[in-house]
């Protein structure tokens, strides 16, 4: 199969993950049309710019390292972002019209390009045969005129058009370098399109409660009455870090579904009769928070979620609540606090 078609299998389930995982993050209908593809340079992208853009940084991690770039108006990343950890509304919309991307936002947003990377790594590592990896390692605000401060090489310009709740907003865009990415090896350069004209000027009002979107169709392989009941789930980061908890709940017979942080659990289990979830994390972080957050949008909203991992700090602890966790435990823990504090989500 030539890598071409790898590329448009990529995309097309990164479009369909992307829309469903932020989409429900955000409690609102994303949609994504269909990616546009050309050959482009970093410098060229730069000098396309119309407006300010919120510039996410994926560094890839694959037999050769490189960096890859996710990237929307400044405007709809601050709506995105606002969104996320529920700005009042008109606080938002002043926001948006002002271009006022703060810390906070800027934070959420960046949990957004988070959940993204772990799609692209899911996705390359199934069909890529290097199986690169994909972390958010930076956000920034790339201003229109700004140069290029390096040269990737030739980049593959990929383009979503985006909706949300059937608004119209600027662009989703992802630039991937071809060379660490093998993306050019099965055809000659001048076979792609030319860089894209800038994109028209949409409007900066916050999106509404609108008619249907254009939501890609979902997997429907496996129907509802296929899935497994579960009083507990476990997201985890490794299964090493699993291991104890799952062997907790054996012991007292509670039943539990174990996923990683990547899996699309929602096919698999079902989530109403869910007495908790336990997020553990072997190093607390902005991975594992993401996972927080894709369990927050999946599971009932009085489904309580316990976070776990070592060396907490003031600020993740805000974090974590701040995203709708319940409580925390330190890790490495005896049994008995494990039991202790599983025991108070059964009983919340």
């Amino acid at each position: 199969m030539e890598f071409k078609k790898y590329l448009d299998q990529i995309l097309s389930l990164a479009r369909e993950n992307i829309c469903e995982e932020v989409g429900g993050l955000l409690g609102a209908e994303l949609a994504l049309g269909k990616p546009e593809l050309s050959l482009t340079s970093k410098e060229e992208f730069h000098s396309a710019l119309l407006k300010n853009y919120g510039l996410a940084t994926l560094d890839i991690h694959a037999p050769q390292t490189g960096t890859a770039y996710m990237a929307c108006s400044v405007r709809d990343a601050i709506f995105m972002g606002g969104t996320l950890i529920m700005i009042p509304e008109a606080e938002l919309k002043k926001n948006v019209q002002q271009g006022f991307f703060g810390e906070d936002e800027m934070d959420a947003y960046g949990e957004i390009a988070n959940i993204t990377a772990g799609i692209l790594t899911t996705l390359f590592a199934r069909f890529h045969p290097d199986k690169p990896r994909f972390t958010k390692s930076d956000i920034e605000i790339l201003e229109p005129g700004t140069p290029a401060t390096e040269d990737l090489g030739p980049v593959v310009l990929i383009r979503f058009s985006m909706t949300i709740n059937g608004q119209e907003l600027d662009p989703l865009e992802f630039l991937f370098p071809a060379e660490p990415l093998s993306l050019l090896k099965e055809e000659k350069q001048d076979n792609w399109p030319h860089t894209p004209k800038p994109q028209e000027e949409t409007s900066s009002a916050p999106p509404s409660s609108a008619p249907d979107a254009d939501v890609p169709d979902q997997d429907d392989s496996q129907a509802p009455e296929d899935r497994m009941e579960a009083e507990f789930l476990i997201l985890y980061e490794t299964p090493a870090g699993a291991a104890p908890f799952e062997q907790v709940l054996k012991t007292h017979a509670i039943a539990l579904a174990s996923h990683t942080f990547q899996d699309n659990f929602r096919k698999h289990v079902r989530t109403n009769g869910l007495k908790g979830v336990v997020i553990v994390m072997d190093q607390v972080s902005e991975r594992g928070l993401a996972a927080v957050i894709k369990a927050r949008s999946s599971v009932p909203d009085k489904t309580p979620i316990l976070a776990t991992g070592p060396q907490w700090t003031r600020r993740t602890v805000l974090q974590a609540a701040k995203y709708g966790v319940k409580d925390i435990l330190v890790t490495p823990a005896p049994d008995e606090q494990v039991l202790e504090k599983i025991l108070a989500l059964k009983s919340a």
